[in-house]
């Protein structure tokens, strides 16, 4: 009787654990590595290299994006050889987040010259950024 029971309660414990494994993230993460940043009082412009392509492609992200621990975006600084590069997370296909990687030195060749915000400030009006890999 202890042993039936006993097996009971292990298919029990092991059916439960199998059901927790089943439910998948629905989160994307898509990382591309930055040629330049650029600057502005609006946000970052992102110049980033499209995949199998030696076609460039450019995001604009505003700096409101850019706060706390629930933010849209975050900005980590890094001295680390792979710096600068971006990640953008989708969940379930809508944009999640982004975390920009870029060099601490702002006179590293990625870094690039302070954009006119007369110039572009239209580009960082958008609710979601475009992307195109």
């Amino acid at each position: 009787m202890r042993k039936i029971a006993l097996i009971l309660l292990l298919l029990t414990v092991l059916g439960v654990l199998a059901s927790a494994q089943e439910e998948e993230s629905h989160m994307y993460v898509r990382t591309v590595f930055i040629e330049r940043v650029y600057a502005s009082s609006d946000g970052y412009r992102i110049d980033y290299r499209r995949s199998n392509s030696i076609h460039m492609a450019s995001a604009y992200i505003p700096i409101e994006w850019f706060g706390g621990p629930t933010a849209e975006a975050r900005l980590v600084f890094a001295d680390d050889r792979a710096a600068p590069f971006m990640s953008v997370y989708w969940l379930d296909g809508e944009f999640h987040h982004l975390v920009l990687v870029v060099r601490r030195n702002r006179a590293h060749v990625s870094w690039g010259p302070h954009l006119d915000a007369d110039l572009y400030a239209s580009r960082f009006e958008s609710a979601q950024p475009e992307f195109v890999f």
